[in-house]
């Protein structure tokens, strides 16, 4: 959150961690140092994880996904957040754990890349071709990072698709293909579906977040991965499914513009505002895919709030509703 003048006046640093292990772990603390490689430094910003509020690593993989809030209030926070901002080569992640307390892995943090593309999906597409029936819209957000010499040092891609089709079978794929329109290609990247994602008995499904990450030393990974951001036609987004097994929707991948709305929800805004006052900065972007005349032909909005609230709660919904202020 910024003033007026554009200087950062509070915010939150989301801290999702994503671990491959060889045995079970405790964390007690996942924090922010600001130091480079080769330092040991006080902890920055810390997610809150402790010997007294730890949390358990379970081997093979697993997540850790926890949000650092730094208020206005906070001037210490509130120096490191905007450092962060000028420059984040100069901070470090850092793991601990009951058996390893100076920590259990550690790495310094850099600028990443992103892109966001998304596809025109329909069973006309897929070859060879099926005899159900459908169409969708797919969208692919890929994020990595590029060491000293240009290569990558890390990347993921994460996958959503709404379809609708005439095949009611459960989803068993979807991959990513390097290949043009009208042929078929090898698979670049591949996100695993939940087993048992079927659709609804309308033939509707929501699928995604579908969470892949690239293997650097892979060369058909890296190339497709490359190709996200320099090529996107080059590749293309295909759905498989156990009826379908080559594949029920496809599509080219296209890329996508977007539009940010920074706001401020406060629940004073409300018609019948809560007896207490709570509010959450938040960014809505909206990326849209296009037609050649320039009119929308697809479109998604990715959300994200910055809660400060008093106590926990639970959501029951987040929406965008059609009327101006002060009208419900």
């Amino acid at each position: 959150v910024r003033d007026p003048a554009g200087e950062i006046v509070s915010g939150s640093v989301d801290v999702l961690l994503r671990v491959t292990l060889p045995a079970a772990v405790v964390a007690t603390g996942l924090n922010l140092h600001n130091g480079t490689a080769g330092q040991s430094v006080a902890v920055a910003l810390s997610t809150g994880l402790s010997t007294g509020n730890t949390r358990a690593l379970q081997a093979a993989s697993d997540a850790i996904h926890i949000p650092i809030a730094v208020p206005g209030t906070d001037a210490a926070a509130l120096a490191m957040l905007r450092s962060l901002f000028q420059d984040p080569s100069k901070f470090y992640l850092n793991l601990t754990t009951t058996d390893q307390p100076n920590g259990l892995m550690r790495g310094q943090l850099a600028k990443a890349q992103t892109i966001v593309l998304m596809a025109m999906m329909t069973s006309g597409n897929v070859l060879p071709a099926t005899a159900d029936s459908g169409t969708g819209v797919g969208q692919v957000v890929a994020i990595g990072t590029r060491d000293a010499a240009g290569n990558w040092a890390s990347g993921e891609v994460y996958l959503w698709a709404n379809a609708s089709s005439s095949d009611l079978s459960a989803f068993s794929g979807s991959h990513i293909h390097a290949g043009q329109a009208g042929t078929t290609g090898a698979i670049g990247i591949t996100a695993t579906v939940p087993p048992g994602t079927v659709p609804d008995p309308n033939g509707f499904t929501a699928l995604g977040p579908l969470y892949a990450e690239i293997a650097t030393t892979n060369a058909t990974q890296t190339g497709t991965f490359t190709n996200l951001f320099l090529n996107p036609a080059s590749l293309y987004l295909d759905l498989h499914t156990v009826q379908n097994a080559n594949g029920i929707l496809r599509a080219q991948l296209r890329p996508t513009d977007s539009t940010t709305f920074p706001l401020l929800l406060d629940s004073a805004n409300e018609i019948a505002p809560p007896a207490v006052r709570v509010q959450a900065p938040a960014n809505l972007t909206l990326y849209t895919l296009r037609n050649e005349d320039g009119t929308v032909a697809a479109g998604g909005v990715l959300s994200d709030l910055d809660l400060r609230f008093p106590q926990p709660d639970q959501f029951i919904g987040l929406y965008i509703h059609d009327a101006g202020p002060g009208i419900d």
